[in-house]
């Protein structure tokens, strides 16, 4: 991001907190809330509950997902201007959200799927998944940074987003076919 300018920087810097909106309320605090949730259920081998709860929570938090994604697509522009005015950063910025606003709903079920395995103690599912997308920006941002510019830069963050999640919901959706799967009698990590 450095390498396109302080604009840019800036941009990112300013836009990240921006859209904590939605990973904070979400991923942050729905998630850990979510994660704790499942933990006392699992414990309890309440295994319907945890199939509920969690289905319940994916409602919510994709609900959250797209409502945050239209406040920063539709919105870019007045909600950026509040915190930058210089006229050349501004178009950066409007990018910026509108690109990253397309990933806040991956964001939040990621979050939702997250709380579940780590509620039943399966936490290397979820950090294995970021770990590896997180790292693979680097060279995806570095390609679609020399094909589109800095907003290749933020197309890999959504894009990225996007694949975590479908990693997620595959690795879910498996595991929901075992039998074992989220009982007492497997504590396997």
């Amino acid at each position: 991001i450095a390498s396109y300018g302080d604009g840019a920087v800036a941009v990112q810097k300013v836009g990240a907190q921006i859209e904590s909106i939605t990973w904070l309320i979400g991923g942050q605090g729905y998630g850990v809330a979510l994660n704790s949730f499942v933990a006392q259920n699992y414990g309890a081998n309440q295994k319907k509950r945890i199939i509920q709860g969690f289905h319940s929570s994916l409602i919510i938090l994709v609900a959250w997902g797209l409502f945050t994604s239209f406040l920063l697509i539709v919105f870019a522009q007045p909600i950026f201007e509040i915190f930058i005015h210089e006229e050349d950063v501004i178009p950066i910025g409007i990018n910026y959200l509108q690109i990253l606003g397309l990933s806040q709903c991956a964001m939040t079920i990621e979050a939702a799927i997250g709380g579940v395995f780590n509620g039943i103690g399966q936490t290397h599912v979820s950090s294995w998944t970021s770990v590896i997308f997180t790292v693979l920006r680097i060279p995806m941002a570095y390609v679609l940074g020399n094909l589109f510019g800095i907003n290749g830069v933020w197309w890999t963050f959504t894009i990225t987003s996007w694949m975590k999640t479908l990693v997620l919901v595959f690795i879910y959706l498996n595991k929901r076919r075992d039998s074992q799967f989220l009982t007492n009698l497997n504590y396997t990590n």
